[in-house]
Formats: C-alpha cells, sequence, structure tokens
C-alpha cells in the first residue's frame, strides 16, 4: 500500500492574479507529480497505473439557464471562463507529459465530459459553483463528480482498460 509521508506539504505560490499564479502552480505541481509517479513506480514495480485527467469546469459555450446556473455560475465572465478552460488543458498536458516521462497510462476525460461540465447543455456531470450557506457547502461540494460523473469516469476507465487490456 502506497501512503505519502504526512510530513509533506504543498508551497503554493503566494496569492496574486490567476494566470500568474496558475503559471507558477503548475510548475510546482508538475515536479511533484514527477515525484508522485516515480514512487508509484517505485512502491508498485510491475504494476499497471492509469492516470485520470481533469475534466473542464466550464462549458465552451453560455451556460444553460438552470437556476443556480443563473444565479452563480453566469458571474463568471465567459473570459474568465474560457482562461480556466485553457488552464485545464494546460494541467492535463502536464500530468500527460509526466505520465509519459514514467511510463504511466494517462486517460483523459475532455471527450466524455464534453457538454456535461457544470450547467452544460448535456446534462452536469460535476456540480457547480455552490452557495454558501451557515459556513457549509451544500450538495456535496463545488465542481465535484456527481453521482452520473463518478459512474462517466468509472465508465471511462473501464473502457480503456477493455480496449487496451495489455497497456500497450
Amino acid at each position: 500500500w502506497f501512503e505519502p509521508p504526512r510530513s509533506r506539504r504543498v508551497s503554493y505560490p503566494p496569492a496574486q492574479p490567476l494566470l500568474p499564479w496558475a503559471n507558477e502552480a503548475l510548475d510546482v505541481l508538475s515536479e511533484n507529480v514527477a515525484t508522485v509517479y516515480r514512487e508509484l513506480e517505485n512502491s508498485f514495480p510491475g504494476a499497471r497505473i492509469v492516470v485520470l485527467g481533469y475534466p473542464h469546469l466550464f462549458p465552451a459555450d453560455e451556460p444553460t439557464l438552470w437556476p443556480d446556473c443563473v444565479s452563480v455560475l453566469r458571474r463568471v465572465s465567459h473570459t474568465e471562463r474560457a482562461v480556466i478552460r485553457d488552464l485545464t488543458d494546460q494541467l492535463n498536458a502536464t500530468l500527460y507529459g509526466r505520465a509519459v516521462e514514467a511510463g504511466i497510462e494517462f486517460v483523459s476525460p475532455e471527450a466524455a465530459w464534453e457538454g456535461h461540465e457544470p450547467c452544460g447543455e448535456a446534462g452536469q456531470f460535476t456540480n457547480s459553483v455552490k452557495p454558501m450557506l451557515d459556513s457549509a457547502v451544500v450538495d456535496n461540494g463545488t465542481f465535484h463528480p456527481n453521482e452520473d460523473g463518478q459512474k462517466q469516469l468509472a465508465w471511462l476507465v473501464a473502457c480503456y482498460l477493455t480496449t487496451w487490456p495489455s497497456g500497450e
């Protein structure tokens, strides 16, 4: 069983505008992910390790008119949503690149999630921004896969493993 040392902490970049912070955070993440992948390979020699990428958190088009989309998600401008989608693509490219370097398999949920982002036109696989009530997050959290999203991720991995049973 792999258990990361509890003494490790991620040192995030200091607070600053999103793009400079995200670029610095991706650099930190890239190094940390490379270390984790090496440790997994060392801890489980010969094991088949599959890494899942991250789905987009916002639809490419304007969100639907669901009540929470109108009241909460529409507060994030189209430009901001596009930037966050681009950052998700950069994150996945980083995870993929490090996986290839480590000989680990990578599965992207992008195609399976298209239209199923929070407020997407095909129905949500991920919760959208949830309001805070009495300091508690309502409805299983913001940007967390819902039950349909969890099933979609399981289906995606099952299909991947069935299609490439040997990992080659």
